[in-house]
């Protein structure tokens, strides 16, 4: 994900002394405020604990606000806002939208739900029954193939861990632990808040000196080092009306340079229905209704992957087919028109994502929290200078066979191995 920047919006940034830091995109004619409080503590950091960050999440936004008999949400939802938060593998946020005057506000919610104290047992108790519902919720659904396929290609990693953990482990977390785990957010050099609209960033610098200014740094959450195994076939078989699939490779973290070749390939391969997937399972061959591919980057390392679903009896015919595009693209590279088409499609795409104010705050917090923030121009000058050989070498490095990992929940799922 790369900031874009147009030139009506003001960016600004502020690193406190231990840490914190405030970025901010100023849209003087916003009437609504986007805040968005990350910490760099996710699933990935669960430990022995898996579930344990996103559970701690859902315990953080059951805390009463200053009327006791309201919630949270009863205090954002009457200040003309919405109320959220989530967990992902690499990072837990907080995040509103309310109408622009009361963004200063927010931040002190925010920093009184994560003022220590006691974690309310009560509270506990509840959203463990909810989390339980939320993880049958996805067993019931496609969604779990994504836990499957990271178990595929990355046993043993702590990213492929489940975020909603499991609920013989959700069950069994204690109070105790939650306050234990809840030491990793009052680090400051793990905080960003990102706002975006119409904010004024030098009163939220001071609010986040005031209420966070406090809080120490934090030991380094270390990333151990992982040897890559041969990737592997993951499948669940279910009573299923559709077989769902995810083939992918290993990808590229954050940093690496080739990042911006393979999100070309992603646009090229799978993303709308001009890509070569769309075209090839859906309007040739009229295999599937939808078919997308995703180039994800994480702080050390990323992947590529396909997901579609299909009728379980073509199920070996789908595989067969995206496996065929991969190997495709990888002996010939893409056309310049082709090229030329996804760097269109690229650059639209960033601009678009710059049409809420939330969407800003999210793309700044994030780059911020896990890499740097690429300014609009800096960003559109290296996909544009992206050249057709450094795709094909890209394609070329990852997309080998033996390199593939395959994911399938559903039903008659050694049609999928014999294809893959």
């Amino acid at each position: 994900m790369s900031a874009a920047m147009p030139s009506r919006d003001e960016f600004r940034r502020t690193a406190l002394p231990n840490g914190l830091r405030v970025v901010t995109m100023r849209r003087p004619e916003a009437p609504l405020a986007g805040i968005k409080l990350f910490f760099n503590v996710g699933s990935r950091h669960d430990g022995d604990h898996p579930g344990i960050a996103h559970f701690l999440e859902h315990v953080l936004l059951s805390t009463a606000g200053s009327n006791a008999a309201q919630t949270v949400y009863d205090t954002v939802e009457g200040l003309g806002g919405e109320l959220n938060a989530a967990t992902t593998r690499e990072y837990t946020v907080l995040q509103a939208v309310v109408l622009a005057p009361h963004a200063e506000a927010m931040v002190n919610l925010f920093a009184d739900l994560l003022e220590p104290g006691p974690i309310d047992p009560v509270a506990v108790d509840r959203e463990r029954r909810i989390i339980h519902e939320e993880i049958l919720l996805q067993n019931d659904s496609s969604q779990i193939i994504w836990d499957l396929f990271l178990h595929a290609l990355w046993d043993g990693h702590p990213l492929a861990q489940p975020i909603l953990g499991t609920w013989e482990i959700i069950a069994a977390l204690s109070t105790d632990a939650l306050a234990d785990h809840r030491r990793y957010y009052q680090a400051a050099d793990r905080m960003v808040l990102a706002a975006a609209g119409g904010v004024d960033h030098e009163a939220l610098v001071r609010i986040a000196a005031s209420r966070f200014g406090d809080v120490p740094p934090g030991p380094s959450l270390a990333m151990p080092a992982f040897h890559l195994v041969p990737p592997r076939t993951a499948l669940e078989e279910r009573e299923t009306q559709l077989t769902h699939l995810v083939l992918g490779v290993e990808g590229v973290a954050m940093p690496d340079p080739r990042r911006y070749a393979l999100r070309l390939l992603d646009i090229v391969l799978g993303r709308g229905a001009s890509s070569r997937l769309h075209r090839a399972l859906r309007s040739e061959r009229g295999l599937v209704y939808a078919v997308s591919s995703l180039a994800m980057s994480y702080a050390d390392r990323g992947y590529f992957a396909v997901s579609t679903s299909c009728a379980p009896e073509q199920a070996r015919t789908v595989s067969g087919v995206i496996v065929e595009e991969l190997d495709r693209i990888r002996q010939d590279g893409v056309s310049d028109a082709e090229l030329a088409r996804a760097k269109m499609i690229y650059e639209g795409s960033l601009a678009r994502n710059f049409e809420t104010v939330l969407s800003v705050a999210s793309i700044v917090g994030i780059e911020e929290l896990l890499y740097r923030i690429e300014p609009f121009p800096e960003s559109v000058a290296r996909i544009r200078g992206v050249r057709p050989e450094e795709v094909r070498r890209v394609a070329a490095e990852m997309f080998l066979p033996e390199r593939v990992a395959v994911a399938a929940v559903g039903r008659q799922l050694s049609d999928v191995t014999s294809s893959a």
